[in-house]
């Protein structure tokens, strides 16, 4: 129902969704919003006054400007961002990126963005395993970056780096993988009974 109803319409709604939920908290006007998501005014207008009947977003006028932001009241607000940021949003570009790049055995997201805690200022943090150098990766994630206009902060570990700042009780590997934390390739189930040990 929920994929009918916000996804699979049209791919300017995807996309238009798909930005705002990797954006939440933000305001954003029009023109704007049309130049972001790479489309045209009138299309964005039109999607927009959808959501806006729907109070799904809202509108705040600054001046002569109306700026448009997610309204995390809406009755179905955690149920759309969910399935929004698995089909269309940054979740669903890093979980389709990682999946590319082979060196990379295993990718969570963490901190407010895992938490859902972040807001549109906030870094999207990203841990990553792998036994190669991955600047290639890095050069994709700029695009996503770019794309989704947020920040990603990754973190990587060649897997015997993970498995020693485990053993050593590293406080910021221990931290990531105790609290909520979003899987994007990978299994944590060997790192974590390595956690369990030590605890």
């Amino acid at each position: 129902m929920l994929e009918t109803l916000y996804l699979t319409k049209s791919k300017i709604r995807r996309k238009l969704l798909g930005f705002l939920f990797s954006n939440p908290r933000k305001e954003f006007y029009l023109s704007e919003l049309a130049r972001l998501v790479e489309t045209s005014p009138g299309n964005i207008q039109r999607e927009i006054s959808r959501f806006v009947q729907d109070e799904l977003i809202q509108v705040k006028k600054k001046g002569n400007l109306n700026f448009y932001v997610l309204n995390p009241r809406h009755a179905l607000y955690a149920e759309i961002k969910s399935l929004v940021l698995k089909t269309s949003g940054i979740e669903a570009g890093l979980r389709d990126l990682v999946a590319k790049h082979k060196e990379i055995s295993f990718a969570a997201l963490y901190g407010s963005f895992a938490r859902n805690e972040e807001h549109g200022e906030s870094d999207i943090d990203l841990l990553i395993v792998s036994d190669k150098k991955l600047e290639a990766f890095y050069s994709a994630i700029s695009k996503l970056e770019l794309k989704f206009n947020r920040e990603i902060n990754p973190t990587a570990y060649s897997p015997l780096e993970f498995r020693k700042k485990i053993d050593t009780q590293d406080s910021f590997v221990t931290n990531v993988l105790k609290e909520p934390h979003r899987i994007l390739k990978g299994s944590l189930s060997e790192f974590e009974k390595r956690i369990t040990r030590k605890s």
